[in-house]
């Protein structure tokens, strides 16, 4: 049998990725002049899905807004 694929969980076992999205967040709140959140809001945010956190760190009026700014 030969191996064909390959699949890594990137999910914070293997990289800690917690800064790049921290950046996201803060990016996408700094452009709407929204207060920029501390890495730890972030980290307590995060796991039920990003507009989720979108919603716990600015409010679920600003996930529309943010969300594209985000993924920018």
């Amino acid at each position: 049998m030969r191996l064909r694929t390959v699949l890594f969980d990137l999910d914070g076992t293997l990289l800690d990725h917690f800064a790049a999205i921290h950046r996201c967040h803060a990016f996408a709140m700094r452009t709407l002049g929204l207060p920029e959140p501390t890495l730890q809001q972030v980290r307590d945010a995060i796991g039920r899905g990003l507009e989720d956190a979108i919603e716990t760190l600015a409010g679920r009026e600003n996930v529309a807004r943010i969300l594209p700014l985000y993924l920018e």
